[in-house]
C-alpha cells in the first residue's frame, strides 16, 4: 500500500489536477494522428520495404545497419520473421497498400524455412542466412508470435485454410507446454519438444516468465477474437486470472519470474513490460466478453501505468528506463526502444479509459521524446535506445530481436485509439 500511496503522489507530480487542465482538444488529438500514421507510413515501414527485402535468397535480412545496408552472413530468428509478418498484415488492413500486403507474403512464405515437418511440428528458434535450420530448440515465445503473425495474416488475405493450420500450431505446443496442474506453460523445448533444461533465451529454463506468458496472452487474445474457439478461450481465461493473482504483485508491477506453482523468484520491475501489459489485459478481457474497464481490469491497468511512472518515467526529457527495485527508483535507466513503444499505447489506453489528463501529458512527453531523440533524423527508422548517460546503445536498425514489430504496432494501436478520442472529442 505504501508503494502505491508513492505513485500516486508522484503520478500527481506530473500534470497539473484533472479541474485545471482541459481535456485535448479535437484539432490537437488529430493532429498527434496525422503525426502517428504520416511516421509509421513514410518512415518506419518505408525503411523496412527499402533495406530489408532479400530479393536473392527470399525472405527479409536478419540485420541492418543505421543506413540499412544488410549483413548477408546474420542468422535470422523465428521472432523477427514472425513479427515482420504481422507487422506487414496489420498495415495491410489498416491502409490497404499492395506494398505491405506483398511484404506480408513474403513473411508468411519464408516462415516455413522454420517449420518443422518431422517432429510432431513446431518452429524453430532460427535458420542461418542461407535458411538452413540453425537453432533448433522449439521455444513457447516464438511459437506464440507465430500463432499471432499467422493470425492476423489470416484475417489480411481472407485464406480460410489457414485457420485449420492456426489451430494445429496451437495445439502443437499447447500439448506439450500447458502446465495442467499450475496453469501457464513451460517455456523451454528441444527439437522433439522434450524439455529444455539448460538454455533459455528468455530466462531460467526451468521456470516460467511473465514477458513468454505476455506475448501468449497477446496472440490467445487474437485467436479468441477471430475464431471463439473454446479450448482456447479457455486458456485466455486461464493467462488473465494468472496476471491477475499471481503475475502483478500488489506494488503495481509485473514479478519476471517463477517457479512451475507460481512462486515468484525474482522481484524486480520491468517498466516497458508493465506499459504494455496496461493495454493487453483490457483487450484480453474484452475478448473474453467482459468489458475492457471492469474493475480487476481497470485497476491493475491504472496501478501498472501508475508505477512506471511513479518509478521509472524520465521527468527531464520523456520516456521510460529499463528497469528498477519494486519500490524505488530506477537501477538500470537505460532507454530502449520497445519499452518507449509500449508505453506509448499504454499511456493512451489508461487515459481513454479514466479521462486522467496526467496520463495524456505522460504520453504527449513520451511522443516527444521518441520523435525528438530515437527516431533516426539522417536515415529513418528508431535507433534500439539509449544508454544512462545518453549516448546510444548500437545504431543497429535490425537484428536478431529488434524490427519494426513494437514501434510499427505502436503507431497502429496508438491511431486506433486517438480516432476514439477524436470521435468523442468536443
Amino acid at each position: 500500500m505504501r508503494t502505491l500511496a508513492a505513485a500516486a503522489i508522484l503520478l500527481g507530480m506530473l500534470a497539473a489536477p484533472a479541474s485545471a487542465e482541459p481535456p485535448p482538444s479535437r484539432a490537437r488529438l488529430q493532429g498527434w494522428r496525422d503525426r502517428f500514421e504520416s511516421h509509421l507510413r513514410g518512415n518506419l515501414l518505408a525503411f523496412w520495404l527499402k533495406h530489408d527485402l532479400d530479393g536473392a535468397r527470399g525472405g527479409f535480412h536478419g540485420a541492418l545497419d543505421r543506413a540499412g545496408t544488410p549483413d548477408l552472413k546474420a542468422d535470422r530468428s523465428l521472432v523477427l520473421n514472425a513479427r515482420l509478418l504481422w507487422t506487414f498484415s496489420a498495415a495491410s488492413r489498416m491502409f490497404s497498400d499492395p506494398a505491405y500486403r506483398d511484404a506480408a507474403k513474403r513473411a508468411f512464405d519464408y516462415l516455413d524455412k522454420f517449420r518443422d515437418r518431422k517432429h510432431k511440428g513446431g518452429y524453430f528458434w532460427s535458420v542461418d542466412a542461407g535458411g538452413k535450420v540453425k537453432d533448433d530448440h522449439k521455444y513457447i515465445y516464438g511459437q506464440s508470435f507465430v500463432v499471432y503473425g499467422m493470425i492476423e495474416y489470416w484475417l489480411m488475405s481472407g485464406e480460410q485454410n489457414l485457420q485449420k493450420r492456426v489451430f494445429s500450431i496451437f495445439h502443437q505446443f499447447d500439448l506439450p507446454a500447458h502446465d495442467r496442474v499450475n496453469g501457464g506453460y513451460m517455456e523451454s523445448f528441444k527439437r522433439d519438444w522434450q524439455p529444455e533444461l539448460v538454455i533459455d533465451p528468455i530466462g531460467p529454463p526451468d521456470q516460467k516468465s511473465a514477458n513468454t506468458h505476455l506475448h501468449l496472452l497477446e496472440s490467445l487474445t487474437s485467436l479468441v477474437r477471430a475464431t471463439g474457439h473454446r479450448q482456447v478461450r479457455e486458456r485466455l481465461a486461464e493467462l488473465r486470472s494468472l496476471f491477475i493473482s499471481k503475475m502483478v504483485a500488489p506494488g503495481g508491477y509485473t514479478r519476471e519470474y517463477f517457479k512451475p506453482d507460481w512462486t515468484p523468484t525474482k522481484d524486480e520491475s520491468s517498466y516497458g513490460h508493465d506499459v504494455e501489459l496496461a493495454w493487453l489485459l483490457p483487450e484480453a478481457t474484452e475478448a473474453l466478453g467482459l468489458p475492457g474497464n471492469d474493475p480487476d481490469t481497470l485497476r491493475i491497468s491504472k496501478a501498472l501505468v501508475d508505477h512506471a511512472l511513479a518509478f521509472g518515467f524520465d521527468r527531464v526529457r520523456g520516456g521510460f528506463f529499463d528497469r528498477g527495485p519494486s519500490n524505488g527508483m530506477a537501477s538500470d535507466r537505460s532507454k530502449n526502444w520497445w519499452a518507449q513503444a509500449e508505453g506509448l499505447v499504454g499511456l493512451l489506453e489508461v487515459y481513454k479509459r479514466t479521462n486522467d489528463p496526467a496520463y495524456f501529458d505522460a504520453f504527449e512527453r513520451t511522443a516527444e521524446f521518441v520523435f525528438r531523440d530515437l527516431v533516426d533524423p539522417e536515415y529513418g527508422e528508431w535507433y534500439e535506445g539509449f544508454k544512462a548517460d545518453g549516448t546510444l546503445l548500437n545504431t543497429n536498425k535490425a537484428s536478431f530481436w529488434k524490427c519494426p514489430y513494437h514501434n510499427a504496432r505502436a503507431c497502429l494501436e496508438v491511431i486506433k485509439r486517438l480516432d476514439v478520442l477524436i470521435a468523442r472529442a468536443k
